[in-house]
């Protein structure tokens, strides 16, 4: 379904998941991190939010690219109390959700041929960063994404 036949709906609904359950949780979490004057968060956006697509999931990538925007506004806004927000932007990570490659594992082979790193990330490749970014070790950085792919998007 391509951007002239998507249901309004589905665009909602992916906004909803996305980008709506994101505010939820920072309005509940933000007054606790002001009152105590330190923080990290971290969200989880995707490589998809930094280009266009030639298959239609315009409402995914444009809900993580929203994501970026608005964790680097609450970097800027929530600097002065000592609170840090960051993205990690996974690319192709062998998770549940990518359970088409069970069906297709060429589709996940030629993947693999073209990741600069020649391997599909794990869970763990993600898990490590965010746990960097929460970490004290990651203290002077905020309003930035971390891209997790493999080198895929640093490819021309």
């Amino acid at each position: 379904v391509g951007i002239e036949k998507i249901e309004t709906d589905i665009w909602d609904k992916v906004f909803s998941i996305n980008l709506t359950s994101m505010v939820h949780i920072l309005k509940k979490i933000l007054p606790s991190m002001k009152k105590n004057k330190f923080g990290s968060i971290v969200n989880i956006s995707s490589i998809d939010a930094l280009s266009g697509d030639d298959k239609p999931q315009e409402a995914y990538g444009a809900s993580k690219a929203a994501m970026i925007r608005l964790s680097k506004s609450i970097a800027i806004q929530y600097a002065g109390k000592n609170i840090r927000s960051n993205c990690v932007l996974p690319g192709p990570i062998d998770t549940p959700m990518q359970k088409r490659w069970k069906k297709n594992p060429i589709a996940k082979q030629n993947l693999t041929k073209i990741i600069p790193l020649q391997r599909i990330g794990k869970p763990e490749n993600i898990s490590n960063v965010v746990l960097f970014l929460l970490s004290d070790q990651s203290s002077f950085i905020t309003g930035t994404e971390i891209i997790v792919d493999g080198g895929l998007k640093a490819k021309p």
